[in-house]
């Protein structure tokens, strides 16, 4: 914070030097000279992704199966690509340039540093490289977490195998940022001029540059982007906007700083050049330095003009003019300054509510804890109850059964022993009987045998029947009254 607040006060004392006139007319003619555009190429940019309802809308790229429309954005799936139908602008003529703009994000988390395999590639390779990206001419800007997290560049002439394993040694340069586990989109930019100018930003910090990069004039390069997500994986990445401009923008030649390991790095170098070397820094657009560094540099040219050409009045009249301007910053610097008293006054009333809503937060995950181990206790104790019942029904259904069992088993041994003692009448009542046929012949003894016979017809055998009857319907009778006790 200290940091950012020394910066505010020094560009306000370096504006306070600075005549406004001056400015002004700097300023119009660094816009003249620049001739900045807020209009992009339709024909390779994308639509507006909040104004269309699908895929199907966008009709100046071909989009794979592989990406989905969802509430203005493309998420490119396990194996998605979208690549341009027209070239990007580098046909014949002076001063040639383009920059183009992709915002996108990642749903990764902290878990999905485990597949270094993951990645989106911006591409821009010559169109016949399109169906044979093993051996693709021109520029890849890779996304992934492999060897570091964040951006990698590679080029390739189209003589060399592609193994897309985007590892770092092999890059022409590099940028490291976390992606992952940021809700915040990027936007990754690239910047081409025919005047020695090749330039990668992220977020509008610097991310690579040199002026040892020349593309073909009157070439075919195609603009695409693709993903590859390993199926373990739960992580998409999101593509909210491509724009392509046939010119340098103003967000392309100015930097807000430089990335260095994954932070944002402010360096400032102080050079003495002569006339000449001056003259060529000025004319030469592709070399400008950021806002900042312009100020301080024509602040000196004017310093230096005005000590040379003005006379000791002027140099007063100037002074004055500059004490008003340096009592309005001092001015502005005094609020500022209250401004951050009140803001450092506010710190610890934030702290103090973030610490009672922690507190709360904790107490409520205890009573939930606790609620959670009763819940678990009452349904330990349940069960244990239930299979405990269970286990007495069982044992009363085992003790019926081996009841019923049991009487049919007495059942049984009655209904024999009937059948033996049936037998052994029957038996007895031959044997007799042959005994009296043998002894006596006579009319008298023939009349007791048919009266013999007739008892035994008609009371011996009802009575067995009777009896067998008898014996059935009590069993059926403890067979019902036990059925009726089960349920």
């Amino acid at each position: 914070m200290r940091f950012g607040i020394s910066l505010v006060i020094s560009a306000a004392l370096s504006a306070g030097f600075v005549p406004n006139a001056n400015l002004k007319q700097q300023y119009q003619q660094e816009q003249e000279a620049l001739k900045i555009s807020s209009q992009a190429l339709s024909s390779i940019s994308l639509p507006n992704l909040l104004e269309i309802n699908g895929v199907d809308e966008i009709v100046n790229y071909d989009v794979s199966s592989g990406v989905l429309y969802d509430q203005g954005r493309l998420v490119m799936g396990k194996s998605g690509s979208i690549w341009s139908n027209a070239n990007i602008p580098t046909g014949q003529g002076q001063g040639q340039a383009f920059t183009i703009e992709i915002v996108f994000r990642s749903s990764g988390k902290s878990h999905d540093m485990l597949f270094p395999d993951n990645k989106l590639a911006l591409w821009l390779v010559d169109s016949s490289s399109v169906a044979q990206l093993n051996k693709y001419d021109g520029f890849k800007f890779m996304i992934n977490n492999r060897d570091q997290q964040g951006l990698k560049i590679f080029n390739n002439d189209g003589s060399l195998e592609n193994d897309d394993d985007g590892a770092l040694q092999k890059s022409i340069g590099d940028c490291q940022f976390r992606y992952l586990e940021s809700d915040v989109p990027f936007t990754l930019r690239v910047s081409y001029s025919d005047n020695n100018w090749f330039k990668v930003q992220i977020d509008n910090n610097l991310c690579f540059k040199t002026d040892r990069i020349q593309l073909p004039r009157n070439s075919n390069y195609k603009l695409g982007a693709t993903s590859f997500i390993n199926p373990q994986s739960q992580e998409l990445f999101e593509i909210l906007a491509v724009k392509v401009w046939d010119e340098l923008t103003e967000d392309a030649i100015d930097d807000h700083g430089l990335m260095v390991d994954g932070e944002l790095k402010i360096d400032v170098e102080q050079k003495v050049v002569d006339g000449d070397s001056q003259a060529q820094n000025a004319n030469n657009l592709a070399a400008r330095k950021s806002l900042m560094e312009r100020e301080r540099v024509q602040r000196e040219q004017m310093e230096k003009s005005n000590g040379n050409t003005n006379n000791e009045q002027k140099e007063s009249e100037v002074l004055s003019s500059d004490n008003t301007d340096l009592s309005s910053v001092i001015g502005k610097i005094s609020n500022l300054e209250s401004l951050l008293n009140d803001l450092l006054r506010s710190v610890p009333l934030i702290q103090s509510s973030t610490e009672n809503s922690n507190r709360e937060i904790a107490q409520q995950v205890q009573k939930t804890q606790v609620t959670l181990s009763e819940l678990k206790q009452t349904f330990v104790e349940q069960y244990t109850e239930l299979l405990r019942a269970v286990s007495m029904l069982n044992q009363k259904v085992i003790g019926e059964v081996r009841e019923q069992n049991y009487g049919m088993e007495e059942l049984g041994k009655k209904v024999d022993m009937l059948m033996n003692e049936h037998k052994e009448v029957q038996h007895q009542y031959q044997k007799q009987q042959n005994e009296e046929k043998e002894k006596n012949n006579a009319k008298t003894v023939k009349s007791h045998d048919s009266m013999a016979d007739r008892l035994i017809k008609w009371i011996l055998f009802p009575l067995m029947i009777v009896l067998l009857a008898l014996v059935v319907f009590v069993y059926r009778l403890r067979h019902d009254i036990k059925h009726s006790k089960l349920l």
